[in-house]
Formats: C-alpha cells, sequence, structure tokens
C-alpha cells in the first residue's frame, strides 16, 4: 500500500479507448490502479524503438536535440550494404577491399547519440549481384538479386560481421534480414529465371545465418521483415510470412545438422488489411500460424515498422490520429496483462513523403538549416511513454472500451492515458490503496489533441486541479476528446 501522506505521489495514468464507437455516442470505461500490486519492472527502454534513416553529419544537431527530448534509444538502422572500393573488380574480396566509410560515417552519429542498432542485411552488392548489370532503383535493381555465389556471400557477410564486432563493438548484436522481400517489384527478385523467391529468400537466410555465426555466434537473427503479418492476403502479393514461416520449417527438417536460427519473427504493421487499432491483431495471426504448423518453440516477436498509415496513405488522417494510435499500442504492449510485443519500431523518426508520419518535422528544410527541428503531436505521445517509463509495473485493469497501463516507484505512481475513437469519451479513474481516508490530492493533466496541442517544444505543463480521496481510494473523470491523449499527474496537495 502506498501512504501519500507520507510519500509525493505522482500518477500518471494511460487509459487508453479502444475501437470505435457510432456516430453521436458518447463511451465510457473505468480504470482501476492498485497501488502496491506490482507486476514487474517498467522495461519501455526494452520496447519502445524507431526506424532512423540517418542525417548528414553537417546537420545533426538539431535533430540530436529533438532525439533526446523524445527520450527512445533502439533505432532500426543502419543498413549493412557494403560494396567494393574498386567497381571494376569481381572476384573474392577481403575486408581491406571493402568500403566501410558510408557505413562508418553513419555508425560514428548512431553512438554520439548512444543508440542501440538493429542492424539490417539488406541488399546485395554488385559484385556479388546474379544480376550485376540491372540499375533502375526500386524498380529492377542489381541489389534485390540474390548473389550468384552462396560460398562468396558467406565471406562477405562474415567480414562486414567482423568490422561491426572491431570496430563498433557489435558483439550480441541483432540482424534483421532483409526489408520486405515478398515485394518482387520493389525489394526481393532471387535468382534470375528462378520463378521461386521464396525458396530463394530461406536459402540465402539459411547462409547468412551460418556467416553470422561463424563471427559472432551470440548475434540473434531474425525474418522475414515482410510488408504486413499477412501481406499475401487477396493476392496483395506471392507469399508472406505465414509461407515464410511454413518454408522456413520444411528447410529446418531436411537440413537437420545446419541447426538454423530464427530468434525472432520480424514483421511491418500499418493497419492495410484488418484496419484494427491494435497490434495484437498480428500477433493472434502469427500465433495461430505457429500453431498450424506444430511449432514448439516461440521465438520473441519483433514489429520493425509500425505506424497508422505512412506516405500518401497519411492524407486522410489528423495529426492526433496518429499520436493516439501509438498512445493505444505502446499502452497496450506496456501493460503485463496484455504485452506480448518484445520490439516495435516506429516508422518513421526523421522523414518521409507526408509531413504528419514523423515524429519530427523541419529536417531537409529551410528549418534545418536554421537549427530548428519541430516535435509532432505523435513525438509528445513518446515523451509521455518516457514518463511511464520508471519504477515496477502496477496492477491496472480497465473495461471496454478502454486499455490501461500504470508504474509505481519508491512512493509515487505514474500513468498516461488516449482516447483511440473518433468520438469523446468518459472515463473514470480509480486509484485504489489511498491509505489516508480523506487526504487532499493536486491533478495535472498535459493533452495532446486537436484543442490542446502539443506546442512543437514538447509536453506543455498541463492545467491543474485538486480532488479528494475518500474510502482508501481518489477518482477521477477524464474528459477526452476525439483522438486524444493524455498524461494525468496526482500528487499529495502541498
Amino acid at each position: 500500500m502506498l501512504g501519500l501522506e507520507v510519500l509525493l505521489c505522482t500518477c500518471v495514468i494511460l487509459a487508453v479507448c479502444a475501437g470505435m464507437t457510432e456516430a453521436g455516442e458518447r463511451e465510457g470505461g473505468r480504470v482501476v490502479v492498485r497501488l502496491g500490486e506490482t507486476e514487474g519492472p517498467a522495461d519501455l527502454d526494452r520496447l519502445l524503438g524507431v526506424c532512423m534513416f540517418g542525417p548528414d553529419p553537417d546537420t545533426a544537431s538539431p535533430w540530436h536535440e529533438a532525439w533526446r527530448r523524445i527520450g527512445l534509444k533502439h533505432v532500426r538502422g543502419p543498413g549493412l550494404g557494403v560494396e567494393r572500393k574498386s567497381a571494376q573488380e569481381t572476384g573474392l574480396a577481403s575486408e581491406a577491399e571493402l568500403d566501410f566509410s558510408a557505413l562508418d560515417g553513419t555508425m560514428a552519429i548512431f553512438r554520439q547519440m548512444g543508440t542501440e542498432n538493429l542492424l539490417s542485411i539488406h541488399g546485395t552488392p554488385k559484385y556479388l549481384s546474379s544480376n550485376p548489370e540491372a540499375g533502375a532503383p526500386d524498380q529492377d535493381h542489381y541489389s534485390q538479386y540474390a548473389p550468384g555465389d552462396y560460398a562468396r556471400w558467406e565471406q562477405h557477410i562474415a567480414a562486414v560481421v567482423r568490422h561491426m564486432v572491431e570496430k563498433w563493438d557489435c558483439k550480441g548484436a541483432h540482424y534483421e534480414f532483409w526489408n520486405e522481400p515478398e515485394d518482387f517489384k520493389y525489394y526481393w527478385k532471387g535468382r534470375p529465371g528462378s520463378g521461386d523467391t521464396l525458396a530463394d529468400y530461406v536459402a540465402l537466410y539459411a547462409h547468412t545465418a551460418k556467416a553470422v555465426a561463424r563471427v559472432d555466434p551470440t548475434a540473434k537473427l531474425g525474418a522475414p521483415a515482410t510488408a504486413h503479418w499477412d501481406s499475401a492476403a487477396g493476392g496483395a502479393h506471392a507469399w508472406g510470412l505465414p509461407q515464410f514461416l511454413r518454408a522456413f520449417a520444411e528447410y529446418r527438417e531436411a537440413h537437420p545438422a545446419e541447426n538454423v536460427p530464427l530468434d525472432f519473427i520480424a514483421w511491418h504493421d500499418y493497419t492495410w488489411i484488418s484496419h484494427a487499432p491494435s497490434l495484437l491483431t498480428g500477433v493472434a495471426f502469427v500465433d495461430k500460424v505457429l500453431d498450424e504448423l506444430g511449432w514448439k518453440e516461440r521465438p520473441e516477436y519483433w514489429i520493425t515498422e509500425w505506424n497508422l498509415a505512412f506516405g500518401e496513405w497519411a492524407e486522410k488522417h489528423s495529426p492526433f490520429e496518429f499520436s493516439a494510435h501509438i498512445a493505444h499500442n505502446i499502452v497496450e504492449q506496456a501493460n503485463p496483462r496484455t504485452g506480448r510485443l518484445s520490439r516495435l519500431y516506429f516508422y518513421v523518426f526523421d522523414r518521409d513523403g507526408n509531413p504528419k508520419t514523423p515524429l519530427i518535422s523541419g529536417w531537409g528544410d529551410s528549418a534545418t538549416e536554421s537549427g530548428e527541428v519541430r516535435l509532432q503531436p505523435s513525438a509528445a505521445v513518446f515523451q509521455m511513454a518516457n514518463e511511464l517509463n520508471q519504477g515496477d509495473l502496477v496492477r491496472c485493469e480497465a473495461t471496454s472500451p478502454l486499455v490501461a497501463a500504470a508504474t509505481q516507484a519508491e512512493g509515487s505512481v505514474r500513468v498516461m492515458a488516449a482516447n483511440y475513437t473518433a468520438q469523446p469519451c468518459t472515463a473514470e479513474l480509480v486509484i485504489e490503496g489511498v491509505e489516508k481516508a480523506k487526504e487532499e490530492l493536486q491533478c495535472t493533466l498535459r493533452r495532446v489533441d486537436e484543442r490542446h496541442s502539443c506546442d512543437g517544444n514538447g509536453l506543455e505543463s498541463g492545467e491543474s486541479g485538486r480532488l479528494t480521496a475518500a474510502g482508501g481510494a481518489a477518482r477521477l473523470p477524464i474528459d477526452m476528446p476525439a483522438y486524444s491523449s493524455v498524461l494525468v499527474v496526482v500528487r499529495a496537495a502541498e
């Protein structure tokens, strides 16, 4: 139990309204936080990350400051595409003959920022490509083809991994293999004329795993980073995540001596198929596939790109739909009763075709040149999550349509809130375990919604009020507009 009369109590309650309400209806729900009933350490540092392209070192300063204020550490990137120094050479390449300059420049920036990186093995160098003359970016490029010689590919990957371990201390790193390989047009074409890009992908994954393990047996490897958890649905692609898992299981059964690992299963989720607000829809789908295949072990689940939408698909959504979507999924994964994912990389931190999609704006334009990078409402939600990430998770239960999570640390409790519906939502927050029967509490709310926006420099200071605990519990009605996120701070009144 927590004695509020003795210790300062800071409560940040994150209650997220799930699902959509009918027009004109006003739904409500009840969130109950039970102080003193802990459920393990808060570990959002482990869970949350972003996809990051990496800035030019000359314009990186304001970019770094925005990153610091958001408070994350995990980054998906950089890609480990490394070519030979001499384009004319086609024979076996030693590590000294490979050009690491671009990769090392990006890694130097990441090290200054203190990031932990998911390394992406994506793209075949020209000297190894089975179609080296293909040169149209994003259409028919040599990097999209399988290598012509697997033995030479293994040597190349071993040299790259050795460089990452020795120069950048990446021993035990996580490696992701390719990006959306089921997409024949843009990312993976396999061997010319093979007609089976899935078999080509599985074979190359197995050779890659062998090469990585040869240099660093402690490294972890994941795949297939498909565009969705069911990207083959409706004929969108020839294969997807379920087909990969089946083909991978068959490969391991046919080659037991190779002991090919799959340490984490990776996919992307932009709500394109189900339009469901929750990333757990994809989790349930992958669970079902593994059950049907009879997999006894359960690799970790990583979503290495996620967002409500991006690019031209983002046009129809407001910035606050994005921020509420993020809040919904962060809190759902933070709560140990609902969380299933081991890592989430939000797409994208710095730039994309639609300015509402990234966490920051100003990249690549006059604002960046003048040293100004602006935070978006979605970035404020990540700041809320950073505030939540203290101490231990505390038992938190919610009635439909709400989901919730809370933490407590040394006499304080933190909880955060959002409504991911098109209609306003009234929620009752109940904090149980207040020992003093008539404790007077001070309450501060910070909001990210259309009426109370992020000020562009982080979270606003918020609005304050008072409430009184009765019968060992404090009750607070929270009026949340459509697509809103709130941070509620409750402390003993001064």
